[in-house]
């Protein structure tokens, strides 16, 4: 405990490294969407303020370059006493906690050991985002919660999980569950398109099975939707799921694969699937 603890004294009082400024956490939210960044978020009883009036977070043991990483996160200290009711969402019991979390508030990643600080990085390296990646989803989602702006951040999620290391990928696949789930609690069945926007949430939920290369389980769930019944807007994603998993299981003689080659802007979906197939 007093190694963690001379630890992080170290991590807020460096000389060079991220400055906190103890944002409130609505406005480092509106600053993570305006930046198109995740949040770190640091859950502590009290910090230190200097004379300038902000916190600096390092990792004082890597080199001022590898701490220019934090520049890429929206760095805000939460004061434990300050918020009650994100000590309870995030359920904090520790006596202090760094996560980063997405700028909708859902948590990518909770750090748990925090003296191994080659970690940290490597963490925070992974969970950058690149430039341009999501766009104004975020944004999108934070003025209208609504079923396609949920939609569309978890296939997002998924094609995201792509650009973070294997033992990483689980975390991105919670989050994009998260906000398929959200999708469906926003879809109204009064909804003239219930039943489509249904089966599009029922295929989009088996990409976990396709993103993590578990062919045999996705081969049998995808073949117990009946081709004729798919919405004509959703053939793509059922598509995409038969192509995957065909390659996967090496069994690329079905006829309905040639059904893909008509439908308009398959190539990315082809594209998608190499990549996942040339992840290790």
């Amino acid at each position: 405990m007093i190694k963690k603890t001379l630890f992080f004294l170290l991590l807020i009082t460096s000389s060079y490294g991220l400055a906190c400024n103890c944002l409130d956490f609505n406005k480092a939210q509106k600053k993570a969407i305006e930046q198109n960044k995740f949040l770190l978020v640091h859950f502590r009883d009290s910090f230190y303020i200097n004379e300038k009036g902000d916190g600096i977070m390092s990792l004082p043991l890597l080199n001022e370059e590898s701490n220019q990483i934090f520049q890429n996160y929206i760095f805000v200290c939460v004061p434990k006493k300050q918020y009650p009711n994100l000590l309870k969402k995030y359920n904090i019991t520790e006596e202090f906690q760094l996560l980063i979390i997405d700028s909708n508030g859902y948590e990518l990643h909770r750090f748990k050991d925090f003296e191994n600080q080659v970690d940290i990085y490597n963490v925070l390296l992974n969970f950058t985002i690149p430039k341009n990646f999501f766009l104004s989803d975020f944004s999108n989602f934070k003025k209208s919660k609504n079923y396609n702006n949920a939609t569309r951040l978890a296939i997002k999620y998924f094609d995201y999980s792509l650009l973070v290391e294997k033992a990483l990928k689980p975390e991105v696949y919670k989050v994009a569950n998260y906000y398929l789930n959200e999708a469906t609690k926003l879809l109204s069945k009064n909804d003239d398109s219930y039943l489509e926007k249904i089966e599009k949430i029922n295929l989009i939920n088996l990409y976990h099975w396709a993103f993590n290369k578990n062919f045999d389980v996705l081969n049998e769930k995808i073949n117990s939707f009946n081709p004729s019944d798919i919405n004509e807007n959703n053939l793509n994603f059922f598509y995409f799921l038969k192509y995957i998993s065909a390659k996967g299981i090496l069994k690329e003689d079905f006829n309905e694969i040639d059904k893909t080659r008509k439908i308009e802007g398959f190539d990315g979906f082809v594209k998608k699937a190499e990549l996942i197939m040339n992840q290790n």
